[in-house]
């Protein structure tokens, strides 16, 4: 007898995609934590040349053009402090003349993706996630910050 029978090819389809529904979300999740440590490097980029200029002027800025930074090419300024590129933005804010209320965040547009803040004035990354524990953004957080985001808050801070 040559060839397979229905039964054994069955058996075959169904283990590939028992495989393919436990691999699919580690995928996700390697791809968006990558995505996100990209991220990570830009907001210490950005960090960096923020307490340059506090350095210089005794203030943190809220205009990317005041900033001596290389960013990625391919960024177009949509206003002085939002830098956008194709599939994710950066924002400086601040709410009001306090240091430790400057900030930068960035955030991936891809659907799942945490948003990454970052205080000039502070030692530390704060992760944003989404409510659901299942969630994308809360198992990139937890695997980036090494501790699940609280409940109440939704974030997880940590350094890098």
């Amino acid at each position: 007898m040559k060839g397979f029978t229905l039964i054994e090819l069955l058996v075959v389809v169904l283990i590939i995609g028992i495989l393919a529904s436990v691999a699919l979300p580690q995928y996700q999740k390697a791809v968006q934590k990558t995505r996100t440590m990209r991220l990570i490097s830009l907001l210490r980029s950005i960090s960096e040349a923020e307490n340059v200029y506090y350095m210089a002027n005794g203030t943190y800025t809220t205009q990317f053009e005041d900033l001596d930074i290389g960013m990625p090419s391919g960024g177009r300024l949509i206003t002085g402090r939002r830098l956008e590129y194709g599939d994710f933005y950066c924002y400086l804010q601040s709410f009001d003349d306090n240091p430790y209320s400057f900030s930068a965040y960035c955030n991936d547009k891809s659907p799942g993706a945490p948003t990454l803040e970052r205080y000039f004035a502070r030692d530390y990354f704060i992760c944003w996630a989404e409510k659901n524990e299942d969630s994308l953004s809360w198992r990139v957080c937890q695997s980036i910050s090494g501790k699940s985001p609280t409940h109440n808050a939704l974030y997880a801070g940590f350094q890098v």
